[in-house]
């Protein structure tokens, strides 16, 4: 190796240790939320997440034009059918 390829290697290491400290620290959980999590206490936090579902999403979208223009190709609703074999690894 020459001394250029040695120093581009010595910086492409360094980046991925500081990359994967930078990616452990942000997503490592913290022990204050692990412990202050009860069931009981993450199901509460789980409702009020939902009741906000209708607030955080915009479904006036669909009343464009371009939705309401829209065709339905094919039945539905879909049914599966018969396809493909019992054993798709099993040779001819």
């Amino acid at each position: 190796m020459t001394k250029k390829e040695k120093i581009l290697l010595m910086v492409l290491v360094m980046v991925l240790v500081i990359g994967g400290v930078v990616i452990w620290w942000t997503l490592a959980p913290s022990e204050e939320i692990v412990e202050g999590l009860t069931p009981a206490a993450l199901e509460k936090k789980a409702e009020e997440m939902m009741r906000k579902i209708p607030d955080i999403l915009d479904f006036s979208i669909f009343q464009h034009p371009w939705f309401e223009k829209a065709k339905i190709y094919g039945d539905l609703p879909v049914e599966a059918g018969v396809t493909g074999r019992d054993n798709p690894f099993k040779p001819y």
